[in-house]
């Protein structure tokens, strides 16, 4: 059974992301805060027992990477946090990622990492009838849409 580890797991986008993954008959093991709120979700999601509690900036990954096939990277700080507690907002939005895949390097996981980053990322929309593509330019317009970029 393939495995995935999703960070950020019970935020709304990380609820999706657990909701394709089961559709689809993954193995899942989540990561996130832990809150009142985000063990609510975890047993809606039946959880409990394949959830990594903590901030992503300390948890030990390196021993749960060996048994997982893919990583979507979601734990994050959003505006206006970012804007906020900028220093905070980059050690988690850019020091953990960049912990995050080097504890992939030493687990020598052959892990797909799946890093889904924002359309922030192409500033403001000059034009709401198309859609941005790869080859458009990107450009930072906030501490956030810097971190992804």
């Amino acid at each position: 059974m393939t495995r995935v580890l999703v960070t950020g797991a019970f935020g709304n986008l990380g609820q999706m992301v657990i909701e394709e993954a089961r559709r689809q008959g993954y193995g899942l093991v989540a990561a996130d805060l832990d809150s009142a709120r985000n063990r609510r979700v975890a047993r809606r999601y039946g959880l409990e027992a394949n959830a990594l509690w903590g901030d992503i900036r300390d948890l030990d990954l390196d021993a749960v990477l060996r048994d997982i096939d893919a990583i979507v990277h979601l734990a994050a700080v959003l505006p206006p946090a970012t804007e906020n507690a900028p220093d905070l907002a980059y050690r988690i939005n850019v020091g953990a990622t960049a912990r995050l895949i080097e504890s992939l390097e030493r687990a020598a996981s052959r892990a797909v990492l799946v890093y889904p980053s924002s359309v922030t990322v192409y500033g403001p929309p000059l034009d709401r009838q198309r859609l941005h593509g790869s080859g458009d330019p990107t450009r930072a317009t906030d501490n956030y849409s810097g971190h992804k970029l």
